[in-house]
């Protein structure tokens, strides 16, 4: 009996992998994705726990204590002549901050630039391009030329503008790449979701008397998530260097907080005298938006067949 049973388990077909679990393999296959995945989590812990790995405060404001070093003020870096341990990175020119904690709490606040925008325009541009696939006619037209005029403007240009209007800060930053980024997300949306309506399983949901909102949040979107996954991973990239490029102009997260991007204005008058205050939020930024385009591309290809390397 138990041989009987033993024998009929090895003709049993195994059970399939997940959907997930294919993705991941197809992941691990490519190093730069993995890669790129290692250091976003890393990235990510720093911000997570900033304020465990910063040895000084960022900043001076209320709750924090001194970040200046009145003694330090401009020291270079500890392997540079004139540097200490003390400060691994150095300080900076006004009062004497530490480098290292302020790249540190950079991570943060560029990170979460990042973050929000992508999830607040993918959000939207959800809403949006279900809605216009769904109704079409005039809502579809308006909707589609008014994001067409967007995409229109160069995003740097219209972020700018957009930031002059509502004032320099790090919320009209947000607010500004958000709608600068919105018609990827609409467009994305509407284009897969046109695809899926007039599939079978649409139309039959349709004859039974699924509702709208369910119709296209329950059964189509999920149909159309592929395509979107990899544009909000890209976009978090995108947002970051679009926040670095404001707050280099200075029309982004304003001084004291140190937004890698601010920290960069910070400096410009300072990069021939003390080019380490420049490279080292230079280089936070390359390392980080590198990565996230790695793991972006890796999970492009695992998501897609049509892309995955042979």
């Amino acid at each position: 009996m138990a041989a009987d049973t033993q024998a009929a388990a090895a003709i049993r077909p195994a059970k399939p992998p997940s959907a997930a679990a294919e993705i991941w393999d197809s992941l691990k296959q490519n190093k730069g994705a993995v890669a790129g995945l290692v250091v976003l989590v890393l990235v990510v812990l720093v911000a997570v726990f900033a304020d465990f790995l910063a040895p000084y405060a960022p900043y001076n404001a209320p709750g924090w204590p001194d970040a200046g070093h009145p003694g330090h003020v401009g020291q270079p870096p500890a392997w540079v002549e004139g540097g200490s341990w003390e400060f691994i990175l150095g300080t900076d020119k006004s009062g004497g901050r530490d480098v290292l904690s302020r790249l540190i709490y950079g991570a943060r606040y560029s990170l979460g630039i990042g973050l929000t925008v992508m999830a607040v325009s993918m959000l939207l541009g959800v809403i949006l391009g279900l809605i216009a696939a769904y109704l079409g006619g005039w809502f579809d037209f308006v909707l589609m030329r008014l994001m067409d005029l967007i995409m229109s403007i160069p995003d740097l240009v219209l972020s700018m503008v957009i930031v002059a209007i509502l004032q320099p800060g790090l919320v009209p930053t947000v607010a500004a790449i958000t709608i600068v980024f919105l018609p990827r997300y609409v467009r994305i949306v509407r284009a897969a979701a046109l695809g899926e309506l007039s599939k079978d399983y649409v139309t039959a949901a349709t004859v039974v008397g699924v509702k709208p909102p369910r119709l296209l949040f329950r059964t189509i979107l999920p149909n159309c998530m592929a395509p979107l996954i990899v544009q909000a991973t890209l976009g978090v990239s995108d947002a970051i260097l679009q926040a670095a490029a404001l707050g280099f102009l200075g029309m982004g997260a304003q001084p004291p907080i140190p937004e890698w991007g601010a920290m960069l204005s910070d400096v410009r008058q300072d990069i021939q005298s003390a080019p380490w205050l420049a490279i080292a939020p230079g280089i936070c930024i390359l390392v980080t938006v590198v990565a996230i385009n790695l793991f972006g591309d890796g999970l492009r290809d695992a998501l897609d067949p049509k892309l995955k390397r042979g």
